[in-house]
């Protein structure tokens, strides 16, 4: 990702170029492609399509064997979320195909194009940019008058998320040009770059911190009986996911109005399940759907009359951007099923599956598995020849 003369490594791509992230001998497969060539995280031997495609080549996440398509594709080849007998497609595409989120009649431009067409996410009047382009043209997440650059661009130009005067670089770049998370001094490399250089997720003994950080209100996301905190931040009103009797706040921030997605009765709008459980963004009264559930309950984004299907399922079932009429598959699944990014004839495979199945993203005709899958099969980042 070049942001100019000095950046050309900036998220990872080095001299050797290959985004990699090595787990071992006996982990190969772990979040990357498996021996038949699908996109799996194994957690046991009898979860090998584990968030990844499952037997009818659909993206899967199993939680048990009537939960084989949740969050993932549809019978009917649609991107899916299934929460009970009649949201078997929810946060999928609809026939009136608009991508939205609705919070309520006052947050219409909440997580999506603002008026300036910028992409925002608004928490009150003084947040018209959050997680959109500031006024620089920086994408930013702003959370005070101190934060207007977390989880965007810092002054530097670089990819940055700040957690305090001792955390500049936390989720972007490192001092070296390579992109890190730090999570303390015996934590330097969980959820980043290893000794080697390679993205790691440890799943051993030691690692009760891996995804996330310590046990000082960090990201963290545990499987033990101890998880009040999983895949999300502390009691201090940090975002979180949680799975127990007291997550009120579950995928979001605290009671002031931030971030949240609950499921409980009480929080019907908060980033996510309307009054029918479906996900929606609203922007404005003809855009009752915009970045959520239609009527069919498809995920949609609509751009204009011709473009129903851009950022969506189109009329195939693949997921599609389209930028014009010879675009159909943009970002999104090519006519052998694959994911690709199509940038003209000769890149149909371009940010999506190469032809043995692997992700890849091609720079050249050297690179055919750079941003993807090595031939081992491992997904792997390479920073230079050491």
């Amino acid at each position: 990702m070049g942001l100019g003369p000095t950046e050309d490594l900036t998220m990872g791509l080095g001299p050797g170029g290959d985004l990699t992230m090595g787990l071992g001998p006996t982990k190969d497969q772990r979040l990357g492609l498996g021996p038949v060539g699908d996109l799996t995280m194994g957690l046991g031997p009898t979860e090998d399509l584990t968030m990844g495609l499952g037997p009818g080549g659909d993206l899967t996440m199993r939680l048990g064997p009537t939960e084989d398509q949740r969050l993932g594709l549809g019978p009917g080849g649609d991107l899916t979320m299934g929460l009970g007998p009649t949201e078997d497609l929810t946060m999928g595409l609809g026939p009136g195909g608009d991508l939205t989120m609705r919070l309520g009649p006052t947050e219409d431009q909440r997580l999506g194009l603002g008026p300036g067409g910028d992409l925002t996410m608004g928490l009150g009047p003084t947040e018209d940019l959050t997680m959109g382009l500031g006024p620089g043209g920086d994408l930013t997440m702003r959370l005070g008058p101190t934060e207007d650059q977390r989880l965007g661009l810092g002054p530097g130009g670089d990819l940055t998320m700040g957690l305090g005067p001792t955390e500049d670089l936390t989720m972007g770049l490192g001092p070296g040009g390579d992109l890190t998370m730090r999570l303390g001094p015996t934590e330097d490399q969980r959820l980043g770059l290893g000794p080697g250089g390679d993205l790691t997720m440890g799943l051993g003994p030691t690692e009760d911190l891996t995804m996330g950080l310590g046990p000082g209100g960090d990201l963290t996301m545990r499987l033990g009986p101890t998880e009040d905190q999983r895949l999300g931040l502390g009691p201090g009103g940090d975002l979180t996911m949680g799975l127990g009797p007291t997550e009120d706040l579950t995928m979001g921030l605290g009671p002031g109005g931030d971030l949240t997605m609950r499921l409980g009765p009480t929080e019907d709008q908060r980033l996510g399940l309307g009054p029918g459980g479906d996900l929606t963004m609203g922007l404005g009264p003809t855009e009752d759907l915009t970045m959520g559930l239609g009527p069919g309950g498809d995920l949609t984004m609509r751009l204009g009359p011709t473009e129903d299907q851009r950022l969506g399922l189109g009329p195939g079932g693949d997921l599609t951007m389209g930028l014009g009429p010879t675009e159909d598959l943009t970002m999104g699944l090519g006519p052998g099923g694959d994911l690709t990014m199509r940038l003209g004839p000769t890149e149909d495979q371009r940010l999506g599956l190469g032809p043995l199945g692997d992700l890849t993203m091609r720079l050249g005709p050297t690179e055919d598995q750079r941003i993807g899958l090595s031939l081992g099969g491992d997904l792997t980042m390479g920073l230079g020849p050491t």
